[in-house]
């Protein structure tokens, strides 16, 4: 199940949260809840926020469900830290592939 997005931008003239794209919050919503380390990734484009919520990504995971995350690649070294995701590489404490490093 696709993870739906939070985002500050306005919607769409022809988009409604209903749709399930986006759960659109306010600019400072979303900076408060960033702050308190509410979100599993977030950036900005445009001038707008958007972010997925850890709470949402447990949800589907709560009703049995795998959540399916689309996110820019410079945020996978964080979910390898937070142990979310695996892309096949041995890891250090910073994210950074040690499979050359002899023991």
């Amino acid at each position: 199940m696709n993870a739906v997005t939070d985002t500050s931008r306005p919607p769409f003239t022809d988009e409604e949260e209903t749709e399930g794209n986006y759960i659109f919050v306010t600019y400072e919503t979303m900076l408060a809840d960033i702050t308190m380390h509410a979100y599993l990734e977030y950036g900005s484009y445009e001038g707008a926020l958007y972010g997925t919520k850890l709470d949402t990504v447990r949800q589907i995971h709560a009703d049995g469900l795998m959540a399916v995350i689309d996110v820019e690649p410079q945020v996978n070294n964080s979910l390898v830290l937070l142990g979310l995701y695996h892309d096949g590489h041995n890891h250090d404490h910073d994210g950074h592939s040690n499979e050359n490093v002899k023991n």
